[in-house]
């Protein structure tokens, strides 16, 4: 029996990487062959980002991209699934009809039931019992989510409309993922969720993020722990010195401050107490000289003048990020800040900030 033949594309951050590569170990539990080359393949399932705007047109042009792909074969399958059509199923079965399958960023085990009805050949039970889940990083390192959503309600983003409320997995599922990452070979464990430092607050017992890193250095396993991404508001003396201490986690923050004057951390629905982690950063900073930390900045806020633009401008100076990712702001649908308007400016050529 010939293998059905399926290539996934990947759009997004992190999170939906781990998702796609759910859906490829599942697949290939099931004797699916995934392939690189689009003219070898049955199907192609692309994970969207919906983000922001520009997430958005890249999802969209993305489709658009593969429609003369699968318009060429009656036989070939285009599917869609992930951020963009969680929010936006109806309106994309409406403006392309060609879709087969559209779907969200849950319940992937009913995805893969409805992609197997396409070709009924294959066996309805997986043909064995490896972990589902078919990582597609180098082998220097692998992500591992501990958690879905988020309750930061920040005023411009989507993600609780997307993704929905904070939902913790639970420490033994961890665990057993963190088995498997670390027996395929893996040598660095990116620990990712979209705010590392609410874990646990919704599960019995409440184990934080301290028992869960305890649980995962006895392992023994790898060689380094990365945390991604670090709420501000939540850092904390106890974790830094964690941290610093501990050989097995990498020495790395990553911690998304948005921007650093209070009045615009408010508009944004940020906590705008962040002195405790600036201070934190800068004893980081001493304690390990060579250690790296990077943070993501949002540019053009509603409500953001020139001073504050200067402020941020300062900071940024004083504080000495590794790496930091700007972001102009995007007005997304049903959030809080969606009609408020930006200031944001096209600079003339040559003109510095």
């Amino acid at each position: 029996m010939i293998p059905m033949k399926i290539k996934i594309v990947t759009l997004g951050c992190p999170k939906n990487l781990v998702d796609s590569e759910y859906i490829q170990g599942m697949l290939k539990n099931y004797g699916v062959k995934i392939v690189n080359d689009s003219n070898l393949a049955d199907m192609v399932i692309i994970n969207t980002c919906g983000f922001i705007e520009p997430a958005k047109v890249e999802s969209i042009e993305e489709i658009f991209k593969w429609l003369p792909w699968k318009n060429s074969n009656p036989n070939r399958k285009l599917i869609v699934t992930g951020c963009l059509t969680q929010r936006y199923k109806e309106e994309i079965k409406k403006e392309i009809p060609e879709i087969d399958l559209i779907w969200g960023n849950n319940n992937f085990t009913e995805l893969i039931e409805n992609l197997l009805k396409f070709n009924t050949n294959l066996y309805r039970i997986p043909k064995n019992n490896t972990f589902p889940r078919s990582i597609t990083t180098p082998k220097s390192y692998a992500y591992l989510k501990i958690a879905e959503g988020c309750n930061n309600n920040c005023h411009y983003c989507s993600i609780p409309f997307i993704r929905g409320n904070y939902k913790s997995k639970p420490i033994e599922a961890i665990l057993e993922e963190a088995e498997f990452i670390a027996n395929s070979n893996y040598k660095e464990l990116i620990l990712i969720a979209q705010d590392l430092l609410n874990y646990g607050n919704d599960l019995p017992n409440k184990p934080d993020i301290f028992i869960l890193l305890k649980e995962l250095i006895n392992l023994k396993k790898f060689h380094w722990i990365r945390l991604h991404y670090l709420y501000p508001s939540r850092l904390n003396k106890n974790l830094i010195d964690f941290i610093i201490e501990q050989p097995q986690i990498a020495k790395y923050l990553d911690i998304p401050f948005q921007h650093f004057n209070p009045y615009i951390l408010k508009k944004m629905g940020r906590s705008p107490y962040i002195k405790r982690a600036i201070n934190l950063i800068k004893y980081f900073k001493k304690a390990l000289p060579s250690s790296g930390i990077r943070t993501s900045i949002i540019v053009g806020y509603p409500g953001e003048k020139r001073e504050h633009f200067i402020e941020l401008k300062k900071f940024l100076k004083e504080l000495k990020f590794d790496y930091v990712g700007f972001f102009a702001f995007s007005p997304e649908e049903g959030t809080i800040a969606y009609n408020l308007k930006s200031r944001i400016k096209k600079r003339k050529s040559g003109e510095k900030i």
